[in-house]
């Protein structure tokens, strides 16, 4: 119970720092901020009342050929929010690395999931980033380095790739379900369109005990393919992994529970 009151302290504690650090960006973005109440995607037709305050700590794994390796723990929190006189969810994530902790924080819209900023710090780069319907505009900077602009165009309205485990259980998951999700990545510069697909059902057993009923869903973009397990009743995401495209390694994450 001590290492989950610390964690949980910690993140408290990261939660005030990107509430005050994304204060003044805001204020900044105001001005070009175009987001209002309708559903950047309303084909998908997405219902999130599923979606709780709270704290959830993952375990990590990663796995190359035959040999598994712990890679820690990482916590991310949940926290209701207000933008502009609207409903929003304050995400904020937390990933230990050799190097030093990725600390990546988001606020969207809570009925919609629209995005409105990003604020990400690595120790490798540090971004700022603010949402609008036609570009994602902003500043990063490499450790070590000055910062640079943002301004990437985007065709419509995107998702953030960040906030991706909220999106996903707020779905229409059913059996044969397949989509389309526009989503912004830094990497590419702008939008890309990644498939996800509803590939079966399953009941799983939990690390804590007892049996889960699950969609099995299969994911893919540029970069990685992944298969999430989330759970038919409570909608919540119990286990992912994550293939890289590139070297075949499994990352995997599933909740200390």
């Amino acid at each position: 119970m001590t290492g989950l009151r610390a964690a949980g302290a910690r993140l408290r504690s990261m939660l005030s720092l990107a509430t005050a650090v994304a204060a003044s960006a805001v204020l900044a973005s105001c001005t070009v901020q175009r987001l209002d109440e309708r559903a950047i995607a309303p084909e998908l037709a997405l219902n999130t009342a599923h979606i709780t305050e709270g704290t959830t700590r993952w375990r990590m794994t990663i796995q190359k050929d035959t040999a598994t390796r712990e890679l820690g723990v990482m916590t991310s929190s949940t926290q209701y929010a207000d933008y502009m006189g609207r409903p929003a969810i304050l995400f904020v994530r937390a990933v230990p690395t050799p190097k030093g902790d990725v600390v990546d924080s988001v606020l969207v819209l809570r009925h919609t999931l629209a995005p409105v900023w990003e604020h990400s710090h690595q120790p490798t780069k540090t971004m700022l980033l603010s949402f609008t319907d036609s570009a994602v505009i902003g500043e990063w900077a490499p450790a070590d380095s000055t910062m640079r602009s943002v301004h990437h165009p985007v065709p419509r309205p995107v998702f953030n790739a960040t906030a991706q485990g909220l999106l996903i259980g707020s779905l229409p998951l059913a059996e044969g379900y397949r989509t389309l999700i526009p989503i912004y990545s830094f990497e590419l510069g702008g939008m890309e369109l990644d498939t996800l697909s509803v590939v079966g059902t399953a009941r799983v057993k939990m690390r804590s005990g007892g049996e889960r009923d699950v969609w099995k869903l299969a994911f893919a973009d540029p970069f990685i393919t992944a298969t999430f397990w989330v759970d038919r009743e409570t909608r919540r995401v119990l286990l992912q992994d994550i293939v890289s495209r590139k070297t075949g390694v499994i990352f995997r994450q599933e909740p200390v529970l």
